[in-house]
């Protein structure tokens, strides 16, 4: 953890006057986390928005025929 970071969390838990090393970990974990927003993954241009929406809905049929073999 860098130093900033540590400094971020001591100077949130002082504006908290709250004097929890575990609040001073949290908020430097915090302040690490929002200065370094995430990039968004660009999908491919022949991807196909819906792709991920059209599958099949999941079933567990073959799990109760597993189920009663077990039983038996």
């Amino acid at each position: 953890m860098t130093t900033s970071a540590v400094v971020a969390g001591i100077d949130a838990a002082l504006t908290l006057a709250r004097f929890d090393p575990d609040l001073v970990a949290v908020e430097a974990r915090r302040s690490i986390l929002t200065h370094h927003a995430p990039t968004p993954i660009a999908l491919p241009p022949t991807a196909d928005p819906l792709a991920a929406i059209q599958r099949p809905t999941p079933s567990l049929v073959g799990y109760d025929q597993l189920l009663r073999e077990a039983s038996a």
